[in-house]
């Protein structure tokens, strides 16, 4: 069964041109297994930002999964 689910996403504050895409939107993993995600931005660098990955629970709740500029995880991941 599947013991953790959500919809995980990343967020950024970014103005002008600069586009985030985010590869999978919606992913569901068992607890212990590895996961990777990816985006990908035009318009600007991803080293002028500062990127943070949250995923959101069945009922709207944001988790805060990682954060780049100083390689940190969440509690739990």
């Amino acid at each position: 069964s599947w013991s953790d689910q959500g919809l995980f996403f990343l967020s950024a504050a970014v103005t002008g041109q600069v586009v985030l895409k985010q590869n999978v939107r919606d992913l569901a993993v068992r607890e212990g297994d590895g996961v990777s995600f990816q985006c990908s931005m035009s318009g600007g660098s991803m080293s002028s930002y500062d990127m943070y990955w949250y995923r959101q629970l069945p009922r709207g709740t944001l988790e805060w999964i990682y954060v780049d500029y100083n390689d940190a995880y969440g509690k739990g991941f």
